[in-house]
């Protein structure tokens, strides 16, 4: 097998730089939908809510979390 090249180190990079607004948007949307399904959950009350509702806003935080992160990271390998 030959070396990697690298050239072929760069176009991974930049490939994966011009990706993370994609994920940060999916991660977003997928924090939101979280959100909605957790309030609705909350406000009909009954089984589902009371087996879900806190389990879905910690998915919500650790997703608003990733979110974050991502956005950091691109903040800083856009300015660097």
């Amino acid at each position: 097998m030959a070396p990697a090249r690298r050239t072929d180190y760069f176009f991974v990079m930049n490939n994966f730089v011009a990706m993370i607004p994609v994920i940060i948007v999916g991660l977003m949307l997928a924090t939101f939908v979280t959100l909605v399904v957790g309030v609705f959950s909350m406000g009909r009350g009954g089984s589902f809510n009371r087996r879900w509702s806190n389990k879905l806003m910690q998915l919500r935080v650790a997703l608003q979390g990733a979110a974050i992160l991502l956005a950091v990271i691109f903040t800083w390998l856009a300015v660097s």
